[in-house]
This record gives C-alpha cells, sequence and structure tokens, in this order.
C-alpha cells in the first residue's frame, strides 16, 4: 500500500542536507582555480592549510588520521543495523575526540614559540579555535546530521511504498548511507570553510596580523 504521508516525511528529511550538500557543490566549483588568501582563511587556515606550514606532514590532516574524523557519519549509516543503544553515540565521542586532538595539537604548535615570536598566546588562542570550530562543522556537525537524515529518508520511502524493512530492504538506508558519505565530505569541507571564512575569520582578522 502506498502511504503518500511518509513520501512527504521523505522530502522533508532531505531538504536540509540537500541545501548544504548543494550549496557546498556549488563554493567548491567556484573555489576551483582560484587562489586563497591565507589571512582570509585563519591562521589554522581549516582544512587544507598545516599548522606546521611549508611541507612539513600534518599528522591530523594529511594522514589516514583524518578518516577518524568520520566515524560518526559511520555510526549514523550503520545505527539502524546495530540494536546497541550506546553504538551511535560511541562514534560521536570517536569523532570528537579527534576533533580535541586536532584542536589541541594546533595549538600547542602555537605555544611551543617555533612558529610565532610575538602574542604567541594569543595567536595559539586563534589557532586553536579556528581547528576546533572548523573540525566540529566539517568533520562532525554538517555531516553526521546529513547522514542521519538521508538514512532516515531511506527508510521513510521504503515505508511510502509498503517496503517491510527485512533482507535487501534493511540493509539499503545503510547502504545509501554508507556510499553518500564520499560524495559530500568535499562540499561539506568547502562550505564550513567559507562560513568560517564569512564570520568568525573576520571578526578576529586584525589579530592574525601580529601572527604571520
Amino acid at each position: 500500500s502506498f502511504a503518500p504521508d511518509s513520501l512527504v516525511a521523505a522530502g522533508q528529511e532531505l531538504a536540509a542536507p540537500a541545501v548544504l550538500v548543494s550549496s557546498g557543490s556549488l563554493l567548491l566549483g567556484a573555489a576551483r582555480g582560484e587562489p586563497r588568501d591565507d589571512a582570509d582563511r585563519g591562521a589554522a587556515g581549516g582544512g587544507e592549510v598545516g599548522a606546521a606550514g611549508g611541507g612539513e606532514i600534518d599528522v591530523y590532516r594529511d594522514t589516514p588520521l583524518r578518516y577518524l574524523g568520520y566515524t560518526n557519519e559511520l555510526g549514523e549509516a550503520l545505527g539502524p543495523l546495530v540494536p546497541l543503544p550506546w553504538f551511535v553515540a560511541s562514534t560521536y565521542v570517536v569523532a570528537i575526540g579527534y576533533v580535541l586532538a586536532d584542536t589541541l595539537d594546533k595549538g600547542s604548535r602555537a605555544l611551543s614559540g617555533e612558529k610565532y615570536s610575538s602574542n604567541v598566546v594569543s595567536c595559539a588562542l586563534i589557532e586553536s579555535a579556528d581547528a576546533g570550530i572548523w573540525q566540529v562543522a566539517a568533520s562532525v556537525a554538517l555531516p553526521g546530521f546529513s547522514i542521519h537524515q538521508i538514512v532516515a529518508a531511506t527508510a521513510e520511502v521504503e515505508r511510502a511504498f509498503g517496503v517491510e524493512p527485512e533482507g535487501v530492504a534493511a540493509l539499503l538506508p545503510s547502504a545509501i548511507g554508507l556510499l553518500v558519505i564520499p560524495l559530500i565530505a568535499k562540499p561539506l569541507d568547502e562550505l564550513a570553510e567559507k562560513l568560517m571564512d564569512w564570520t568568525l575569520r573576520r571578526a578576529w582578522s586584525p589579530f592574525l596580523e601580529s601572527c604571520s
């Protein structure tokens, strides 16, 4: 039996992630080929400028440790298949732990005195705030919310067409959630980057001159 209310609910579930991902995709397309201004991007430089600068590898951004930031998306996708009440929450603990580690790393590098020669504490606070807020948005909040909504919308579509959540149908919402993760990662990274550039980085940009 067809349930139109469930189809409407699916559309409502998908509306917000569709806006977020499409906005990020448009921003990503516009940004290709355009040079970035480090002063506008902030001291930490979001997801693309390593805190150490130069050619040094940033272990939290340029190695497989970066994938820890996507743990909560895996949790949201696999949540319907794992009958443990703490499962999804535990994946958020891992992702937030990664965010905190990267935030502390950026601040400690600035405090070490190797990067800045004056206003070290202020620069370290800016580094930490930039890294932490960007990571919370790009690695946890935006993609986690999007995957949660996409998985819920897929389940609503199944209900709309009277499909029982058994066998392949039970796997479908999680499978779609997992497949979507690599598709939304870069657009949402770019969306978080631009939101930072347009708001907080403008607020603390006057202090960044002393951090050069």
